[in-house]
This record gives C-alpha cells, sequence and structure tokens, in this order.
C-alpha cells in the first residue's frame, strides 16, 4: 500500500493534527493508537511512517530493529521521526536506528511544509520500491516460464527423434521389405515435419523479438484467403474425427494486409482450435464486418480456459494447465506469435472462455484503414 501512511504521536490531538494535514495533501493517513498497533500495521506494507520520539517505549526499540531486518530485500521502508530540539532520547534513536532504518528526522516545532515534503519524498521513494518489486516478481516469473519452456522443448524434441531412430533402425534391419519401407518413411516424414515445424516457431518468435519481421500489405480479398485456407485443412490428419464449419460473407472482403502473415494468423488458430478440441467437437470460423473493422472469430468445442489464465496465454512460453495430453506436440509459441502479426496490422485480438471444458473462443478486430507501406 505505497500511499498509505501511518502516524504515530504521543496525543491524539497531534496524530489528527497530522492525519488531517496529510489528508488534505492527499494521502491516506492511519493513525496508530499504540506502538503495537503500530508495528502491526508496518507489517501490511505502508508507504511511510511518521512517528514522534514521545511515542516509542524504551522497550519499544528492539521489536522495531527486529521488524526492519526482516524486510525483504526489494523493502526499505521509510521512517520519518519527528524529533524535539537537543532530545537525548532523539540521539539514540537515531544511533540505535540510523545504520538500520531509512530514517529522516525532522525537529520540532516544524513547518506544515516540511512535513508534507518529507512525506511526499518517502512515498514516491517507497512507489519505486513497489515498482522494483512487482519488476522483480515478473522477472522470476518468466525465468521460470523460459525453464519450464527448455523443459517442454527437450521433452517434444525427444519424442520425434526417438522416432526417427526407430524408423532408421527398421529400415536397415529389412531393407528389402517395401512395405516397411513406406511405413517408416511416412514416420520420418511426419516426425521431420514436426521439429521443423517447432524450429520455425522458435524463429518466428524470435525475429518477432527482434524487430526483424516486417509486414507486406497489399489488397487481399480475406474471404477468399480463409475459405481457401479452410479447403486444404479439411484433407489433413488433424481434422479426423472434428468437424469444421465456416460462416463467410458471399462478398469479397477486401483489405489492406500481408496475405503470407494473415494466413499465417489463421492457421495457428484454426490448428490450435483442432488441436484442444477432442473428436467429435467442432471448430467454427468466421468472418464479419462491423463498422470499420473486419472480424475473424474461432470457436471450438474445446477443453476451454480458466478465467484467471485468458490475460496470460498470449505471453511467450504460457502453457494452459491441462492441454499438454491434446497438444499433439509444439511448443505453445503459437498465440504470441500471432498478436504480435495481428498488432503489426494494426488490430487486436481477444480470447474468452467461460472456464474448463466449455471452449474457447478468438476473436481478431482488423481495421479497414491502409496501413503504411
Amino acid at each position: 500500500m505505497p500511499e498509505r501512511v501511518l502516524v504515530l504521536a504521543p496525543t491524539g490531538r497531534d496524530s489528527q493534527l497530522v492525519r488531517g494535514l496529510l489528508h488534505e495533501a492527499g494521502y491516506e493517513a492511519a493513525v496508530c493508537p499504540s506502538f503495537d498497533h503500530f508495528l502491526e500495521a508496518l507489517e501490511e506494507g505502508p508507504g511511510a511512517a511518521v512517528l514522534a520520539e514521545e511515542g516509542m517505549p524504551p522497550a519499544a526499540l528492539e521489536r522495531l530493529v527486529s521488524f526492519i531486518d526482516r524486510q525483504p530485500a526489494w523493502s526499505d521502508l521509510p521512517f520519518i521521526l519527528l524529533t524535539l530540539p537537543s532530545a537525548a532520547r532523539a540521539d539514540a534513536l537515531f544511533t540505535a536506528l540510523g545504520p538500520r532504518a531509512n530514517l529522516r528526522l525532522l525537529e520540532r516545532p516544524l513547518h506544515a511544509a516540511v512535513l508534507l515534503a518529507a512525506v511526499r519524498s518517502a512515498v514516491r521513494e517507497r512507489r519505486r520500491q513497489y515498482q522494483v518489486r512487482q519488476l522483480l516478481a515478473e522477472l522470476q516469473e518468466a525465468d521460470k516460464r523460459k525453464t519450464d519452456f527448455m523443459a517442454l522443448l527437450g521433452h517434444e524434441l525427444r519424442n520425434p527423434l526417438a522416432s526417427i531412430r526407430t524408423a532408421v533402425q527398421l529400415i536397415q534391419r529389412r531393407a528389402g521389405d517395401p512395405a516397411a519401407m513406406e511405413r517408416m518413411g511416412g514416420v520420418l516424414d511426419r516426425q521431420t515435419d514436426n521439429i521443423t515445424r517447432m524450429l520455425d516457431d522458435l524463429m518466428e518468435i524470435s525475429r518477432v523479438a527482434q524487430g526483424k519481421i516486417r509486414v507486406e500489405p497489399e489488397p487481399t480479398d480475406l474471404r477468399q484467403l480463409v475459405a481457401e485456407y479452410l479447403s486444404g485443412l479439411r484433407a489433413r490428419p488433424e481434422t479426423e474425427g472434428r468437424v469444421i464449419r465456416a460462416e463467410l460473407p458471399d462478398h469479397p472482403v477486401v483489405l489492406d494486409l500481408d496475405p503470407v502473415r494473415m494466413e499465417q494468423v489463421v492457421a495457428n488458430l484454426v490448428v490450435n482450435a483442432l488441436k484442444y478440441t477432442p473428436a467429435p467437437g467442432g471448430v467454427h470460423v468466421s468472418l464479419r464486418e462491423e463498422g470499420d473493422e473486419v472480424l475473424i472469430e474461432v470457436k471450438d468445442e474445446g477443453i476451454g480456459i480458466d478465467k484467471e489464465m485468458l490475460p496470460r496465454i498470449f505471453e511467450a512460453f504460457m502453457q494452459v494447465d491441462g492441454a499438454r495430453q491434446l497438444s499433439q506436440g509444439g511448443l505453445g509459441l503459437g498465440l504470441p506469435l500471432v498478436r504480435s502479426l495481428v498488432e503489426m496490422h494494426g488490430g487486436s485480438i481477444h480470447a474468452h472462455s467461460d472456464g474448463a471444458n466449455t471452449g474457447s473462443a478468438f476473436t481478431v478486430r482488423l481495421p479497414r484503414r491502409p496501413l503504411p507501406h
């Protein structure tokens, strides 16, 4: 709570004066009636603490030092100590706390502007600390995802390589059997395609991260692009046992876009929907016009997505829990790539699901305005 300021003063009147002053300046000030209450409130993570030297009983110093020493690495809570001129107690507190605490001393009587300036500086500093905490948490999460991803990559590459090794051994043993040669040739072809697809995904994500991907827009009939892709897809093995329904306009829908990259977007969304939709489920692909936008929507009858995961599924290295057994291989990089390509076209993508086993819907919004060439 970086905007919350704790106040511990020797009398209720002093506390209320400080609280009123801070409230007028836009801060949330919490008055602590005792030092015990003050220590409890410190554990909640305030933005700063204002305390008068008289508000600290002699036995309290050790407990305050203990709190300061227990702060996490990112935290250095600012304390503002109000002192009296030539107060021996203040000197003792400063000597004890100075090496440990982020301490500001203000001598009374003090001007309101001096106190507000100290609080403003302390809260600003505390806000930065909370930003550092958030950044550290994000870096730790990203590092964990990358570690998990490397383990996944090793697992996914091991499977096709094991199949390839087995196929090679069988070919060596049964070189004179044409039927066996044909079967093993099919295994080699499929597993090589799997490895190639995974490496292509890695290369594409790397190019996006480095800003090396560029769209080359041209007037393109999006209706024809989607129809032709779906027509070719229906004969592929991944559609087996699943129904693909299309709802397309009966007239051309011409947009300024990169046809190669947009087919990549459609392919990733449709193949993802097929992967996570067990047979005999269906996938519905629609294209419609809404004002100045054209929408591509891919709905499936698959495993769905937990609502807490929805905001994160477009992050690199993020995998939806429970989806691994249905993914049929792959590294989970398709959605981050889709989002990047859609945004390069000036559009946006949104995912929706009501939860597990309720299916998912992905909606791409593309503007009609021409893209810069």
